[in-house]
């Protein structure tokens, strides 16, 4: 019988944890008030603590290549900081109104950021060219601008207060970057665009050139070629799909792709032939986020548990620990 795995150590906060990354011996927190917290890995002890984002952090990403450390917020920013100083480098957004963006990216490669957003669009900034990107005005940025939904006229004809923002995201370091609207891919999935990786490039068994695979609320998995030529831009490839439910987490291992769902599926497909091979549940609640490694898979559900299961592609799965 499988057996629980020890508690080997444990920090807090007063705050949910909604995104990790980790990065030379620090881990790094996104959390629900829109901070990011550092703790050591060889002491446990907390290094640092900003507030990067007046929403909740729901994405990190670490670029090990550049140094960078991504976030990305329910505030409709992508903010980029230099991972050894948490100096913010650069802030990007949209003049659409995306919403929560759920998840962020970067090609170390083009020197190009992908977020994928709540209004179904994957959009992208190529950092390492921004001669010919267009200026950036205070103006169209979320928060100054009018909102189409939260600052429409209310009862009587008065318009909604707006809530100050805990910080000014025009106070600090860092340049801001106001993505192109030709460098948007609208309705990229039919719902939220909850994940993506970049995956492929020299020597890699599946994609040889690098590629971008996003999963939606609609429950579909795509996958987009990169067209270096054209500021990264993304063109659709292959669409897999299996069931409406939301697809809220990518993990891939060799030429096998994990996705966890709405409702505690885990689907693993072979991106040699974009078939499923098999699929699993590892209990009711979703699955927020999955790794795979050593012949296991681990994911973390929302009844706050992680499960680990054994995983032999070609023979049954073995067992589960909770």
């Amino acid at each position: 019988m499988p057996t629980e795995p020890a508690l080997f150590h444990k920090v807090r906060t007063e705050r949910s944890i909604l995104a990790l990354a980790v990065f030379e011996g620090r881990l790094f927190a996104g959390t629900q008030d829109g901070e990011i917290l550092v703790w050591s890995l060889d002491t446990y002890e907390r290094l640092a603590s900003i507030k990067a984002h007046n929403r909740s952090v729901l994405a990190l990403y670490v670029s090990k290549e550049h140094g960078l450390l991504f976030s990305s917020a329910c505030d409709a920013i992508v903010n980029v900081w230099c991972i050894h100083t948490l100096n913010r480098q650069f802030s990007i957004y949209s003049t659409y109104d995306v919403g929560d963006v759920f998840s962020v990216v970067y090609s170390a490669a083009t020197e190009t950021v992908y977020l994928g957003a709540m209004n179904t669009s994957i959009q992208w900034y190529e950092i390492g060219d921004r001669k010919n990107c267009l200026e950036a005005k205070k103006e169209r940025h979320p928060s100054v601008r009018n909102h189409r939904f939260f600052d429409s006229v209310g009862p009587g004809g008065a318009p909604a207060s707006r809530h100050a923002p805990d910080i000014d995201p025009f106070q600090g370091p860092g340049e801001f970057l106001e993505i192109d609207k030709r460098h948007i891919k609208q309705y990229a999935h039919n719902g939220f665009t909850y994940c993506m990786l970049l995956t492929g490039g020299s020597g890699h068994p599946a994609f040889a050139e690098e590629t971008l695979i996003s999963g939606g609320g609609d429950g579909s998995i795509k996958i987009w070629s990169i067209d270096k030529q054209n500021g990264g831009a993304i063109s659709e490839y292959q669409v897999m799909e299996s069931g409406d439910e939301s697809i809220l987490t990518l993990a891939i291992d060799n030429t096998f792709l994990y996705s966890g769902r709405v409702g505690g599926e885990i689907n693993i497909w072979d991106l040699d032939t974009f078939q499923l091979v098999k699929r699993f549940s590892t209990c009711a609640a979703d699955v927020q986020t999955i790794s795979v490694g050593y012949y296991m898979v681990l994911c973390g559900n929302s009844d706050g548990k992680a499960r680990a299961s054994l995983c032999l592609i070609h023979h049954p799965w073995k067992q589960r620990i909770d």
